[in-house]
């Protein structure tokens, strides 16, 4: 079901949504100044070193996705000597989600049963658990940065980064820039995971982020398949000389399957011996078959 609605409640919205951040950070900015004596940073220093350095990792879902991933990734193999990790997901669990890996690996996970949209609960319940959790570090994903960052800076968390892992003029939309030039200039330190992601970044914010972390994943687990490569050829019935390309992602506009596609059908011209798999599924499936369909590939 589709809903439209009207550009004026949309723009009243945005307004009110505007309106309470900005107060939000304007308390917070308030109460850390008077507690500080200064306006330098909000986001101050640990006088003490903790036994344990506790990292909250923030995002808005833990759905089988790649930064969603990367988080899981990072919470789950931290050295448990030094480090305590906790995930604290904005949406509930959904069908599929990665919760099961986090639950094994025992790290806690927090959700918050954000509704689709601007969701102002989200601010007390985002401070209710950094309050209680006491983080020293929060590391922030994708768009979530405005619903967290008033937490963090009411409670005065030593540190806070902010990762960005798309092109930065797309990750979030005007306000969402607002929102992250303010952490920015409060010491919250941006990370790019490319260096496609990188230019993007200083070309939207006027500066390099603080450090270019790519995004990796865990090799272990693949150096001993299960089945062997010519077992595999076999069983799907790829011939000697054919040549398989394989694209492992969701079916979404971001990762620009219906241009592979196009790109396959010009490679297959000159190569018919080429296959290409998209192993993966989201809302461009049945779209994407058409397409296959109306190329004959």
């Amino acid at each position: 079901m589709f809903r439209l609605v009207d550009s004026d409640v949309r723009q009243s919205q945005a307004r009110k949504s505007t309106w309470i951040l900005f107060g939000f950070i304007i308390v917070a900015r308030h109460l850390s100044c008077t507690s500080t004596g200064t306006t330098n940073s909000l986001l101050l220093p640990s006088t003490q070193m903790p036994d344990k350095i506790r990292i909250l990792q923030v995002l808005s879902r833990l759905c089988p996705a790649g930064s969603e991933n990367v988080v899981v990734y990072l919470a789950s193999t931290l050295d448990r000597e030094y480090f305590e990790a906790a995930v604290l997901s904005l949406y509930d669990e959904g069908l599929d989600g990665l919760e099961p890996l986090l639950q094994e690996a025992r790290i806690p996970v927090f959700h918050l049963g954000k509704h689709r949209g601007f969701d102002p609960r989200i601010f007390t319940r985002v401070l209710r658990v950094v309050s209680e959790w006491q983080p020293h570090i929060v590391h922030t994903h994708l768009q979530v940065l405005r619903y967290t960052l008033p937490a963090a800076l009411y409670c005065r968390i030593p540190a806070m980064v902010h990762t960005v892992h798309n092109i930065a003029s797309r990750e979030v939309d005007r306000f969402g820039r607002v929102v992250n030039r303010v952490a920015f200039a409060r010491g919250v330190k941006p990370v790019a995971i490319a260096h496609e992601v990188a230019r993007s970044f200083n070309n939207v914010y006027g500066f390099e982020p603080y450090a270019l972390i790519p995004n990796g994943i865990s090799v272990q687990k693949y150096a001993h398949p299960e089945h062997s490569r010519d077992d595999v050829r076999r069983r799907e019935q790829i011939g000697q000389g054919e040549v398989v390309l394989i694209s492992v992602a969701r079916l979404c506009s971001q990762k620009g399957p219906e241009v592979l596609i196009q790109a396959f059908r010009s490679v297959v011209t000159r190569y018919p011996e080429a296959r290409l798999w998209l192993v993966g599924d989201g809302e461009l499936r049945a779209k994407l078959e058409r397409q296959v369909r109306s190329f004959d590939l």
